[in-house]
């Protein structure tokens, strides 16, 4: 049977026709699983609450090499058969699995049960091929969307365009495959955390640079609730796998991607807007990361189910074409740096969805990061220009800069100057 596990939050799988379905199919082991959100345990702690008193109970932790460890942590408990050694020969304590060699060298047995109960993988889809296909299946959906209504034909091929285009192509390929491969090495939280928390602060030191002056102190308090907010949504450090280091670098390297590929898409090209921008460069994205997810990842898995073709569809229409054309939009209408910034609501509304759609629960600090997320996006509204007042004579308040009043004087202007409200026409003189 072609099948991969699909492993929801909170979900058991396999489903009890698939375990059926699974054990005909010849198979010896049939992995059950169940993720679980577990950021208040530690392995020990699991062991203890699963063993208990009973026997032949045992908890075994892997290593990298450089003495990290706990990439991964197995526990059994109440094992039916375990084999051991007596005197140089190999002993089944127990009822051993059936088909398996019971006498002779402990490396021989150990081997030839290994081989007995060997079992063909069951595939997820990896999660860089999932990368490059919403990237890929992304920008091709646009691509159909435009050539359907015509919007193709008077695309520009200037250099600028062209430029563009393969800039973006490849920082949303370098973001996809620098996130993915910290998330493997250091998990979600710290993935998370340093991907999309330092990539507001590298956009806001880039256009403080840019521009050659400090951020305002609205914008400075915003990042700093928003950094605040996401470290207490996501969670804590100490989740962290193993790999926290190496992680952490892949991480600011898709932050500073992603924040590249925003000042990038500051500028408008003439003839070049953000769908048909959109269109090609994550169709030219997703072309290079197919090679690269053959290669470095667990090769070009496909779903095996309509369920599965499914979502691959959701991820590269909403959260990629839909999402990725109003944020290159939006870039176009707002500084960059509250682009960036509110680009942090992403995993607000992610916990928002669980919550509600999955029944997860919120802890006290989720809710705090939460609000701060939220107040955040309330400092950086944006603000109503004032009304035309009038001032002392020479400038109306807050609205000429020291050029404007300049010319103004010399304009000979007696009186008061009047700040025109664009819809009036210009100010009588």
């Amino acid at each position: 049977m072609n099948v991969h596990a699909e492993l929801e939050w909170g979900v058991t799988w396999p489903s009890l026709p698939q375990f059926l379905q699974l054990a005909g199919d010849g198979r010896r082991v049939i992995p059950v699983v169940r993720r679980l959100l577990a950021d208040g345990e530690t392995p020990l702690g699991i062991y203890r609450k699963l063993a208990g008193d009973r026997p032949v109970t045992f908890l075994l932790e892997s290593a990298e090499h450089g003495g990290v460890w706990s990439r991964y942590s197995i526990i059994g408990a109440d094992s039916r058969a375990t084999l051991t050694e007596q005197d140089g020969r190999a002993v089944w304590l127990g009822t051993p699995p059936v088909g398996v060699p019971t006498d002779g060298s402990p490396t021989d047995v150990l081997r030839d049960t290994l081989q007995v109960l060997a079992t063909p993988r069951i595939p997820g889809l990896p999660p860089l091929t999932v990368a490059a296909y919403r990237l890929l299946g992304g920008g091709g959906a646009l691509l159909l969307g435009l050539a359907a209504a015509g919007a193709l034909r008077g695309l520009v091929r200037t250099r600028p365009a062209v430029l563009l285009v393969v800039e973006t192509a490849v920082l949303a390929a370098v973001y996809q495959a620098a996130y993915f491969a910290a998330v493997q090495r250091a998990g979600v939280a710290v993935a998370t955390l340093v991907a999309l928390g330092a990539a507001p602060l590298l956009v806001a030191v880039g256009t403080a640079v840019a521009g050659r002056r400090l951020p305002s102190p609205r914008t400075l308090v915003a990042l700093g609730l928003a950094l605040a907010g996401l470290v207490l949504l996501v969670g804590p450090s100490d989740a962290a796998g193993p790999g926290a280091a190496a992680g952490a670098l892949l991480a600011l390297v898709a932050a500073a991607a992603f924040a590249t590929m925003t000042g990038l898409n500051r500028r408008s090209v003439p003839g070049l807007g953000p769908l048909p921008l959109t269109a090609t460069a994550f169709t030219l994205g997703g072309i290079l990361l197919l090679p690269v997810a053959a290669v470095a990842g667990s090769g070009l898995a496909v779903p095996a189910d309509a369920q599965g073709w499914a979502l691959v569809a959701y991820l590269a229409i909403v959260p990629t074409a839909a999402a990725y054309s109003a944020y290159f939009t939006g870039l176009r209408h707002v500084p960059a740096t509250t682009a960036a910034l509110l680009a942090l609501l992403e995993p607000l509304t992610a916990t928002v969805g669980a919550v509600l759609l999955l029944g997860e629960r919120l802890g006290a600090a989720g809710v705090v990061g939460a609000v701060l997320l939220g107040g955040a996006v309330v400092v950086l509204r944006p603000r109503r220009a004032g009304s035309p007042t009038m001032d002392a004579p020479g400038r109306a308040a807050g609205h000429l800069s020291r050029s404007d009043a300049a010319r103004a004087r010399s304009a000979n202007t007696s009186g008061v100057v009047r700040a025109s409200d664009p819809r009036e026409g210009p100010a009588p003189r």
